[in-house]
């Protein structure tokens, strides 16, 4: 919100991300256990965005400069 408008606006941003270790297909004796597994990441990003819209001229009860906002 700003002193030229009573609408404010807002972005929020929600990061999700899932890791998940996968074993491996190699066969190869010569490596051992722990390195056969494989970590595999996901990752994904939602934007939510208000954009302030208009308002109830009457609820509001506006005036003047800011009613013809």
């Amino acid at each position: 919100m700003n002193s030229e408008s009573s609408r404010s606006h807002a972005i929020f941003t929600v990061m999700i991300q899932q890791t998940q270790r996968k074993v491996s297909s190699a066969t190869d004796d010569s490596i051992d256990a722990e390195n056969k597994s494989i970590m595999e990441m996901k990752t994904s990003n939602i934007h939510f965005v208000d954009l302030a819209g208009s308002e109830s001229i009457k609820k509001s009860k506006t005036e003047g400069k800011r009613m013809k906002e």
